[in-house]
């Protein structure tokens, strides 16, 4: 991440979830939040389901009858309207 905007993200080393699983932060980018994702994260903001502080990685965490509990870490720039979110390595995109 360095060179990038995300410098200022402070992140202690260990696991962070992403899915239904905990993964280790070497094993894990922040990427821009898929569309579809983002879309569903961005209903939830509107209409107060949801709080991401701008400038704090945030822990979201989801509860589903029909699959296992999913969570996720966030990150909102202080600037901007970008949604990020910590996933492993193989999600980047040769442009991201």
């Amino acid at each position: 991440m360095s060179g990038s905007r995300f410098d200022d993200v402070q992140l202690a080393n260990g696991s962070y979830p992403f899915d239904d699983e905990m993964v280790p932060l070497r094993d894990l980018a922040m990427i821009p939040v898929p569309p579809a994702l983002e879309s569903w994260f961005r209903e939830r903001l509107a209409d107060g389901r949801m709080h991401v502080p701008r400038g704090v990685p945030t822990e979201l965490r989801f509860r589903s009858d029909d699959r296992a509990d999913t969570a996720f870490t966030v990150w909102r720039p202080e600037e901007g309207d970008e949604l990020y979110m910590l996933a492993p390595k193989s999600y980047r995109t040769s442009t991201g």
